[in-house]
């Protein structure tokens, strides 16, 4: 605890020390050192988390494996999540986020990973670092901490990293690794990665990227392609990410942790593409963080909403921006907007009568 607070009136050891957060952070990293595992790191606007949990699923199919639990990925977060790692810990598994300048950077230089994965280039936070070129500085401070002989692997198809030397992953026919087009179900997806096929149950061709990304990092690890497989069949996402949940015969798909652009118009893409549904509803929040186009990426996912989207319910003060897309250019959908939380809910018994209410 920090020095000069009086000490509290139990019987427990207590470090004083001029700054408990740096403090915490040492003692992260002589841990880290000590117990001596595989370090993956991994950031990017969109993705992170699921790109972990396919990671961990894999590689846990061969080492003790360590991942992030939750969002555990700040400069306080991280540090717990090296401190809860047992011992006889092989690979560690840690999700970097950010909201500046300098917070990756930090991150990296504590765990020193053997591979670095930045999964994508998106929106969030473009407030605090100046848009998406900014984003893209921000994420690549990942390479700080990388060992010298180290793994870096990085979105193929996005521009901003075009001059970045890495180990590319992308459908563009360059990269280093390619990722063939991917045949999407309700109960998964099956695609093909530098020739070889391979099959998720997650919903969402965007997981494909997530899932490339963990084959990737398993082959430098040495794995093989049964083993990938076997692991991404056990995988779990964590919650609110793509997560599927049925009642009856209606389907929900809460996509609803820490909204973008880029994971907004993925689920809307997901949930248009989808057959076996009569009605299709989207209950679409506001965006924040966004900077000074914000504006502009609302009015964005506003025009991914089209037929076989049946309904759209919108939510918050933002809601009334992608209400003006749709009414500038008809979509045809049950478009409907609402602020409270009690008529969202009428709403959305009323679009998918009779299966949910």
């Amino acid at each position: 605890m920090e020095k000069g607070i009086p000490l509290p009136e139990m019987d427990i050891t207590v470090l004083e020390v001029e700054d408990p957060l740096q403090a915490l952070q040492i003692i992260a990293k002589r841990y880290l050192q000590q117990v001596g595992p595989k370090v993956i790191a991994i950031t990017g606007s969109n993705g992170k988390t699921s790109t972990k949990d396919m990671i961990e699923s894999v590689l846990k199919q061969s080492f003790r494996t360590h991942k992030t639990a939750g969002n555990f990925n700040s400069d306080i977060g991280m540090p717990l999540t090296i401190l809860m790692m047992p011992i006889e810990t092989e690979v560690a598994v840690l999700e970097m986020g950010m909201n500046g300048f300098g917070d990756i950077e930090l991150l990296s230089n504590l765990a020193e990973p053997d591979i670095a994965l930045v999964t994508n280039i998106g929106e969030s936070h473009a407030e605090q670092v100046g848009g998406r070129t900014g984003i893209a500085q921000a994420k690549l401070e990942i390479r700080s901490g990388l060992k010298p002989n180290g793994h870096l692997f990085v979105d193929g198809d996005e521009p901003l990293l075009g001059e970045v030397p890495a180990e590319r992953i992308g459908y563009h026919a360059t990269n280093t690794y390619v990722i063939e087009p991917a045949e999407a179900t309700f109960i998964g997806t099956t695609f093909k990665f530098d020739g070889t096929t391979f099959s998720i149950p997650v919903l969402g061709k965007h997981q494909v990227r997530n899932a490339a990304y963990a084959i990737a990092t398993a082959k430098a690890l040495g794995l093989t392609d049964d083993v990938i497989q076997a692991g991404l069949n056990d995988v779990q996402l964590t919650p609110m990410r793509m997560e599927r949940l049925m009642y009856g015969q209606t389907a929900i798909i809460n996509d609803a942790y820490n909204a973008s652009p880029t994971s907004m118009n993925a689920a809307i893409e997901t949930i248009a593409t989808l057959d076996g549904f009569t009605n299709k509803v989207v209950v679409l929040g506001d965006m924040y963080e966004l900077g000074q186009q914000e504006r502009l990426l609302h009015a964005s996912v506003g025009k991914k909403i089209a037929l076989p989207v049946s309904h759209a319910i919108l939510v918050g003060g933002k809601g009334v921006i992608l209400r003006m897309e749709l009414q500038i250019r008809p979509s045809k959908s049950n478009l409907r907007t609402r602020s409270k939380r009690q008529r969202v809910c009428s709403n959305l018994c009323s679009a998918s009568k009779p299966l949910f209410c």
